[in-house]
């Protein structure tokens, strides 16, 4: 009885099916959203109604509709650019990534986070074209690399690895973060060597980034590693490193109660306490 409202109530509902299930809502989605006049309403002054066109051709997989999305993405709005980024991630359109990856880099941890958001829509189809942007870094800004990187890590794309490994080497701090986090999230061990470099890095947050990874890639051997951390300037550093003792399990515990007994570096001392007694291993009237 009323199409607006139904429209609005169909699209509400259809961000709860999986993107693989959405194609069955086409019918309706068909029957109440005229292609033309959302295309139309692209160029509209009102940035609500722009807003509004981008969502509804994003449940419209047609060329036309793609064509148009794919247009936009340089209007002067940046959540016009994003709505049509979702849109492009729904149409399954892969070529659109790049000019995403483009249309999105703007100078923000929020829209860096929106735009991750937007690319990872795309799901495992966006591998391939991730990989081209992390193999020619001079072509693309440091924001590229650093979505790229998260939603390959986030993936768990074990094609990136390599890509990630050389990463490591970037001048650029944020970079080298994210590329670390990446490659713990993928948990690949050749990993292993290449991070544990990084427990050297200037940057405090990228020898944080290492130290997490070590311990979500389960890696044993690199003890020593953590434990040198444990005497880290950053209190960060310190508490990843003690975390990442813990995750390893009884080799790891050991080693933090061992620290703790033996060394003479008050923060060191505290840091092991800290984690021991956070997971219930330590009486605190005996710490």
């Amino acid at each position: 009885e009323d199409p607006s409202e139904a429209l609005r109530v169909l699209m509400h509902h259809s961000v709860d099916l999986a993107p693989t299930e959405r194609h069955r809502l086409q019918p309706l989605f068909a029957a109440l959203i005229n292609v033309d006049e959302e295309i139309d309403a692209l160029q509209s002054r009102n940035v609500k109604r722009r807003l509004l066109a981008t969502e509804c051709l994003g449940h419209i997989i047609s060329e036309s509709s793609s064509a148009a999305l794919l247009n936009i993405l340089d209007d002067e709005v940046p959540a016009i650019r994003l709505s049509a980024a979702r849109s492009l991630a729904a149409h399954g359109m892969t070529e659109a990534i790049e000019p995403i990856l483009l249309a999105l880099d703007l100078p923000s941890d929020l829209n860096e986070l929106r735009e991750v958001e937007a690319i990872f829509d795309f799901g495992p189809s966006a591998v391939p074209a991730l990989l081209t942007v992390l193999d020619t870094p001079n072509e693309h800004s440091n924001n590229a690399m650093i979505v790229a990187a998260r939603v390959l890590g986030m993936l768990q794309a074990p094609e990136a690895v390599q890509p990630l490994i050389k990463l490591l080497q970037s001048t650029n701090v944020s970079v080298r973060i994210n590329s670390a986090h990446a490659l713990g999230e993928i948990g690949d061990p050749e990993a292993i060597s290449p991070l544990v470099a990084l427990a050297d890095d200037p940057a405090w947050e990228v020898r944080n980034k290492a130290v997490k990874a070590i311990g979500e890639l389960r890696a044993e051997k690199e003890i020593p590693t953590l434990s040198n951390a444990l005497v880290d300037p950053s209190w960060w550093v310190r508490f990843s490193a003690a975390q990442a003792l813990h995750s390893l399990g009884h080799l790891g515990i050991t080693k933090l109660q061992e620290v703790m007994g033996s060394t003479t570096d008050s923060n060191a001392h505290e840091t092991c306490r800290d984690v021991l007694e956070e997971h219930n291993i330590l009486d605190t009237k005996k710490a």
